[in-house]
């Protein structure tokens, strides 16, 4: 009997140290793989670093301005579409609002010929002005080419700036009246 025990005490010790044997050759694996996987995050962070400096370069490079603008340009059959709205006055007592719409037809320097249309195209008249290249903007109405404008309107100005080169505000009077009013326009291609 005592021979079995101390068999099975033997067998039981080769046991604990095969499973040892096996834990210890696991963690050492596992220390391996663990270790590589650490050099592989260094790396990767290495390669973090160097791209965020990149990036803190090229925004310190870069003027977000020069991305945002656009050129305070008008082109030749360049569209704008938007609101016209005329105030009350004294011989029109409420608010008239409608749709508006400006195509450039000829450019020479600042100076700029255009069509100007409302109520879906049905009134329409040739514009003239000038567009600064700071973006200052100023037309008048010369000609009515079509519809029903009153005979005071002729002459009628228009004042305001061009913005990101996408977008025109303008303030309006006719000379001799109290009619004014706004014309707020966008590029036809931004909107």
């Amino acid at each position: 009997m005592r021979h079995v025990l101390t068999t099975l005490i033997l067998l039981l010790i080769l046991h604990s140290s095969s499973a040892l044997a096996q834990d210890q050759a696991e963690v050492a694996k596992l220390q391996q793989q663990n270790e590589l996987l650490q050099a592989k995050l260094d790396a990767a962070n290495l390669k973090i670093e160097k791209l965020e400096k990149r990036l803190a370069d090229l925004k310190a490079e870069a003027n977000p301005e020069d991305v945002k603008k656009k050129p305070n340009i008008l082109l030749v059959d360049s569209e704008w579409t938007g609101q016209f709205t005329r105030n009350p006055s004294a011989t029109q007592k409420d608010v008239f609002t409608t749709d508006g719409r400006l195509v450039i037809t000829e450019i020479d320097g600042d100076s700029f010929v255009a069509e100007c249309s409302f109520s879906n195209g049905k009134d329409t008249v040739q514009v003239d002005g000038t567009c600064k290249k700071n973006g200052a903007i100023t037309f008048k109405y010369t000609k009515v080419i079509a519809g029903d404008f009153p005979k005071d309107a002729i002459g009628s100005v228009f004042k305001g700036r061009l913005l990101r080169g996408t977008e025109m505000r303008m303030q309006f009077f006719t000379p001799g009246t109290n009619r004014n009013g706004t014309f707020n326009l966008t590029l036809k291609e931004a909107q």
